[in-house]
């Protein structure tokens, strides 16, 4: 596994704990229409955290290497920089 397998398999473990983290600033308003689209918006944000973790960690240990875990991990950190954004407006 080299290290930008790594590096991709982190940032995933970021955007999970960033998602909960969003899941939860929406909890106080899970009972109006906006809070419930809230709250599945971020579920869909750990969805594809875990989907994208399980995904890196076999082509890692299946030996793809920097050809496909570089660009994967450009993609998973611009991702993680919106669900950021995301989570510091919900804090407003």
């Amino acid at each position: 596994m080299n290290q930008l397998w790594l590096v991709a398999l982190v940032l995933t473990v970021v955007q999970v704990v960033i998602a909960v983290m969003l899941a939860l600033n929406y909890r106080s308003i899970k009972h109006t229409p906006i809070g419930k689209r809230l709250i599945m918006l971020a579920m869909l944000f750990l969805a594809q955290a875990f989907i994208a973790m399980t995904s890196y960690y076999t082509w890692a240990s299946e030996g793809y290497g920097y050809d496909i875990a570089a660009p994967l991990t450009l993609i998973t950190t611009a991702s993680l920089v919106g669900l950021i954004i995301l989570y510091d407006i919900s804090r407003i």
